[in-house]
C-alpha cells in the first residue's frame, strides 16, 4: 500500500510474523548530489520514525519512507508534522 505526501512516499507493507517491524529510510540522489546533505535527511527521518513508532503500536508490518526533492527545503518540524499527518492516516 502506497501513501503520498508532497516531501515523500510512505510504502507499507505485512510483516512475516505479527511481532516484526522494519523501517527503511530511502534518500536518493535525485534528491540532493551531496552524500553531507542525504545522510542529514535521512538521520533526520530516521529520528522522526523512532519517536513516532516507539508511541504506538508499531509491529506487525514494513514501513519504507522514500524522499523526494521538496524535502530539501524543509525544517525538522515541518517535516515531522508531515510525517506523521502521513503515518496517523494509516493507524
Amino acid at each position: 500500500m502506497k501513501f503520498t505526501s508532497e516531501l515523500f512516499d510512505v510504502y507499507i507493507s505485512p510483516a512475516r510474523t505479527p511481532t516484526d517491524r522494519r523501517v527503511d529510510v530511502a534518500v536518493g540522489v535525485r534528491v540532493s548530489k551531496k552524500a553531507v546533505v542525504r545522510n542529514r535527511l535521512r538521520r533526520q527521518l530516521k529520528e522522526i520514525l523512532r519517536l513516532y513508532l516507539r508511541t504506538g503500536s508499531s509491529s506487525g508490518y514494513y514501513l519504507r519512507v522514500a524522499a523526494k526533492p521538496p524535502l530539501i527545503n524543509q525544517k525538522f518540524s515541518q517535516i515531522k508534522k508531515q510525517i506523521e499527518a502521513v503515518l496517523d492516516k494509516i493507524k
